[in-house]
Order: C-alpha cells, then structure tokens, then sequence
C-alpha cells in the first residue's frame, strides 16, 4: 500500500518551518537513508506525544509524515527488515488514529497493510520475538476495527490469532511484563466479543483473572486499565463472574501503545 492512497496530511509538520536539526539534514540531503530514518522516527515521537494530548488531527499529521518517509525507505531496499518493520508499525499509528476518529475503513485498510508487513518479517525469521510480537499488535489492531464495523466473526477471529501468538510468546518467558500484557489485553479482546454475541466467555475470563493475578503476584506493572479490570474480577470471583465489557475503552486505549 502507498501512502498516496491515503488522505493528505494537511499542514504537516515539516511544512512549518522552525526545522529541527533532523529535519534541516535530512531535508539538505534526501539521499541519506540514515537521516530520513532518523526523521521517520522524530515524527512517529510528535505523533505519540499528540495523541496522548488527545490532539489527533495533529497525531495523524506527524504519522502520516513518519509514514510517508518509511515508505520510500522501503521502496529504495526492500530487503531491509528494520525498515520494513518500521514501516508496519506506522501503519499500525496511523490505523489506531483513524480507529479513534471513526474512519473504521481507512483504520481497517492500514492495519491489514501493517499485518501483510508483519507476516513477512515473522515468516522470515520465525524465532525473532519482537516481529512475533509485531504480528499480535497488527491482529488486535484488526480486530479493534472489525468490532467497531460489527464485523463479530470476524474481529474473534482476528482476536484468537493475536491470543494464540500472545500465549506462545507468555509462555515462553513468564517474567517478560510486556508479554503478559499482551496476552491480558487479547483475553480480554475475546471475551468483549463473546459477551457480545451471547457466547460463553467463562473459560476466558477465568484465565483473563489468573493472568492478570499472576502478574500482580509477580510484581509486574499493571497500568490504570488493568488494575481496574483486576479488582472487578477479584469482587466477582466468588459469584458467576461479571462481563467485562465495563473496562472495554479502556482496554481498547491499552492497546494503541507502540509494539
């Protein structure tokens, strides 16, 4: 997919003026990779920052100026796999804000370009844990957008291979909070779309409560989102547990975090 297809950025950072160092080298010289990687990468931080201030016209400019320069990147090597991972990952920022202004079929379209990126990375090097990673964040991110279509079938289905890559890694390294996380946040995915469509999710929010537990047993940092979700698991533990649905946005805010 390229960049073109999506909708201009409209005063985007770099047509500002007040050049950052960055932005001075890499617009003097736009054959030098490592500057207009650098520069990918210092929008990508504008963004990030925009969008926890809830500005998200202005996160999306800076994605989208993030993103345009790694697709060009890409398009100069093909075979470089950091550029590529960067890449997906961009779409991933820009699907989220696109997500979070209800442009649920641009959100959709960008999370499925990151996924294909995702899927040949993770195919390539199997045993390389962070493009594992990558590909449960993609899978969420489709979901996410799918739900919000109502597209249930297929969002669970989305969600279930976010779980299955999300256990193997958890799995894999206990200790690892990141992963943990992960594998709370695709639990509690699929038992917001079960409860939805009256399935049982039993099964699911029974082990949603025993990872998150593990994790406070552990020590592990539990952000706001997670904390909440656990202490109305824990009040309901010794009844027919509640739905989970009350700590969806949270959960769905969780997830917009940089994989």
């Amino acid at each position: 997919m390229r960049f073109g297809k999506f909708p201009k950025a409209r005063n985007c950072p770099h047509k500002r003026g007040n050049f950052t160092i960055r932005e001075r080298l890499a617009a003097q010289d736009l054959e030098n990779t490592v500057w207009q990687h650098d520069l990918s990468g210092s929008y990508q931080k504008i963004g990030e920052v925009r969008a926890r201030q809830g500005d998200l016209p202005r996160a999306l400019e800076a994605y989208q100026a993030s993103l345009a320069i790694r697709e060009r990147l890409v398009a100069r090597d093909t075979g470089n796999t950091l550029w590529k991972h960067d890449l997906s990952v961009s779409y991933g920022k820009v699907g989220r804000v696109w997500l979070e202004q209800d442009e649920l079929p641009l959100a959709l379209e960008a999370y499925q370009a990151g996924l294909s990126i995702a899927e040949q990375l993770a195919a390539k090097d199997p045993g390389n844990t962070s493009w594992q990673r990558n590909l449960t964040v993609s899978q969420v991110g489709i979901g996410d957008a799918r739900r919000a279509l109502a597209e249930l079938p297929r969002a669970l289905e989305a969600y279930q291979v976010g779980l299955s890559i999300a256990e193997r890694l958890a799995a894999q390294d206990p200790s690892n909070a990141e992963w943990q996380r992960d594998l709370w946040v695709s639990l509690h995915k699929v038992c917001l779309v079960l409860e939805a469509t009256g399935s049982g999710s039993e099964v699911y929010r029974k082990r949603l409560h025993a990872t998150l537990s593990g994790m406070r047993r552990a020590g592990m940092p539990l952000d706001p989102a997670a904390r909440d979700l656990l202490a109305q698991l824990d009040r309901a533990a010794p009844r027919e547990a509640p739905s989970v649905g009350a700590s969806r946005s949270e959960a769905d805010a969780a997830t917009s975090r940089p994989p």
